[in-house]
């Protein structure tokens, strides 16, 4: 894979990764006591779904992120050319804290 080809790359799945996180964050953020069991529950169930379901594919973008993000750097370390700086708020290890959550 072509150097520029890993730097687009690596800017597209760090863009909708952090677009999934932006989204999420919100409903994951949102301690509003439910007055009733049933509600509770449910949303008990919603945050299970999502760490089962939702979540783990996430954590693999994050994985194969971070896997092109240091092949690429590797890559222009070893051709002699400047290291890759993502802009900012773009970095890897942003979206890590962010699926901290």
């Amino acid at each position: 894979m072509q150097t520029n080809t890993l730097n687009c790359s690596c800017v597209n799945e760090c863009f909708q990764l952090l677009e999934w996180i932006e989204k999420t964050r919100p409903w994951l953020e949102d301690r509003s006591t439910n007055s009733t069991l049933q509600m509770t529950q449910r949303r008990l169930e919603e945050f299970s779904e999502y760490r089962s379901q939702h979540k783990p594919p996430k954590l693999e973008e994050k994985g194969k992120l971070e896997t092109t993000f240091n092949t690429l750097q590797t890559r222009l370390r070893l051709s002699g050319r400047p290291a890759y700086l993502p802009a900012s708020g773009r970095l890897v290890s942003v979206s890590g804290f962010c699926l901290k959550c």
